[in-house]
């Protein structure tokens, strides 16, 4: 059931990841000897993934100009710092503070970037060798231009026939929503693929990120990844996009060890769940649409 409700959502207009590369594109390519225009921002609390994500992003084939690492009230900030740190990368820089700004303090710093690309990840995400140069390449090319970019999201359910909005957690007759890509049901972005918003990982132009806060967020305690595709979708029309792959090589994925994110529990639970809920419910109430408001069999909400 789950694959036929994702299917639905397939468009085959969409290109393949071969397609897609091969798609006349305004970047170039990766210049040997320089960095990509790419800030990449990591948030880190307690997980121990830190080394594994700062040589994945030293074995880019487009390698970033710059690694910025959070330490928010961080348990483990002094053994966070000395480990990025001894890599001795001039590239690396450290970001600490006592106070936990959560989830969207990383954004705050995004602010700041000086390079034209924001890359931020969540720290159970480790990318491809190939996978920076691809979201460079997708976002030169007509299909991915303009448009947030990643590998996993949510498609949030449409209302249901009382025009009331279900959880998007929500398990009985496909009534919630569908995350993705989810390998528990086989399900892979194979086309590029709209969702309603991004999660775990963002690509986009840093000049998007203050659109983040044009709008005050319904709360602080979670859902930045709703309120940041949510603002840019209604105030400059940014699409929310997931990059397709190829099963076999993995060099282009977003996300190589998704048995990461099985011990993370930052949006689950009964409480979290009502709250984010309650989060997307506001954003549609408060304006603009959501991406199944585009088919038109989609009823007015």
């Amino acid at each position: 059931e789950r694959q036929a409700q994702f299917g639905r959502h397939v468009d085959p207009r969409q290109p393949t990841l071969r397609e897609l590369l091969a798609a006349p594109s305004s970047y170039a390519g990766p210049t040997p000897g320089a960095y990509a225009p790419v800030t990449v921002i990591l948030n880190h609390y307690k997980r121990h993934t830190i080394c594994r994500q700062i040589e994945a992003l030293q074995r880019q084939s487009a390698p970033p100009q710059h690694i910025w690492l959070c330490l928010f009230a961080s348990p483990m900030a002094r053994a966070a710092r000395a480990a990025a740190l001894a890599y001795n990368d001039s590239r690396i820089a450290v970001f600490e503070g006592e106070h936990n700004f959560k989830y969207f303090g990383r954004f705050q710093l995004a602010l700041a970037v000086p390079t034209r690309y924001f890359f931020v990840f969540d720290d159970d995400i480790i990318p491809g060798d190939r996978y920076i140069q691809t979201l460079l390449h997708a976002a030169g090319t007509r299909h991915a231009r303009h448009a947030l970019l990643g590998s996993i999201g949510w498609l949030l359910p449409r209302p249901q026939p009382d025009r009331t909005l279900g959880s998007y957690r929500a398990l009985r007759n496909g009534s919630g929503g569908l995350y993705v890509p989810d390998a528990a049901y086989d399900i892979y972005i194979e086309r590029l693929l709209e969702v309603d918003y991004l999660c775990s990982m963002w690509f986009g132009e840093a000049a998007w990120v203050r659109l983040l806060f044009r709008e005050a967020p319904f709360t602080y305690a979670t859902g930045e990844d709703f309120q940041l595709s949510h603002m840019l979708r209604k105030h400059a029309a940014v699409r929310s996009l997931l990059l397709p792959v190829g099963r076999a090589d993995k060099a282009e994925w977003g996300d190589t060890d998704h048995a990461l994110a099985y011990g993370r529990y930052s949006t689950g639970g009964a409480a979290t769940i009502q709250l984010r809920d309650q989060i997307w419910w506001h954003g549609v109430q408060s304006g603009s649409t959501l991406h199944w408001a585009a088919a038109a069999a989609a009823p007015a909400v």
